[in-house]
């Protein structure tokens, strides 16, 4: 479980640090697929770390 966590937490800042270079340097679509991307990456990357810390966060709602 606690991979599983790490992955988020790095898979989550990849997708932040993708969606921000997008959003800064590129032109058309990709600012908006940036813009969508950057609140989702960072969202998971504070999912991931959430999990790090505490590993049985959400064993009182889910089992």
């Amino acid at each position: 479980m606690m991979i599983f966590a790490g992955i988020m937490s790095l898979g989550g800042l990849v997708i932040l640090g993708y969606g921000l270079w997008a959003i800064h340097y590129r032109t058309g679509p990709l600012v908006t697929i940036g813009g969508l991307l950057a609140p989702f990456g960072l969202l998971l990357a504070l999912l991931g770390a959430l999990l790090l810390c505490v590993p049985g966060f959400f064993s009182p709602w889910f089992g």
